[in-house]
């Protein structure tokens, strides 16, 4: 295997696992098993994660459109870390169901390929 091969496979673990993750707490946060503040500080780790991976990635994530799900994973996550509460207040915790979707597809994209 190639360093790039093992470098791409690196990136779509890292976005699995965390894409994952954020899935389960989401879904646990609109079951009411969660409450929104531990949704919200999963959320500020996971963002953490993800603010040293664009920088990390920049150059191959703007260049290689094999990429594409890979960068729209990581704009969702930082969204709804950013945009969350204004979220909440303008359409309720249900948009998060689009937020949801929106991760899974590109997941299943990234696995699938």
């Amino acid at each position: 295997m190639t360093l790039a091969a093992e470098k791409r496979r690196d990136l779509d673990s890292l976005l699995l696992t965390g894409g994952n993750g954020v899935l389960q707490v989401m879904q646990k946060f609109l079951a009411g098993r969660v409450a929104r503040e531990e949704f919200l500080d999963t959320l500020a780790k996971i963002n953490s994660a993800v603010e040293s991976v664009v920088p990390a990635w920049w150059e191959d994530l703007v260049r290689d459109p094999g990429l594409v799900p890979h960068w729209q994973v990581l704009q969702t996550l930082r969204g709804l870390q950013f945009e969350l509460s204004y979220q909440f207040a303008e359409y309720g915790e249900s948009t998060l169901n689009d937020d949801m979707r929106e991760i899974a597809l590109n997941l299943k994209r990234i696995a699938g390929r």
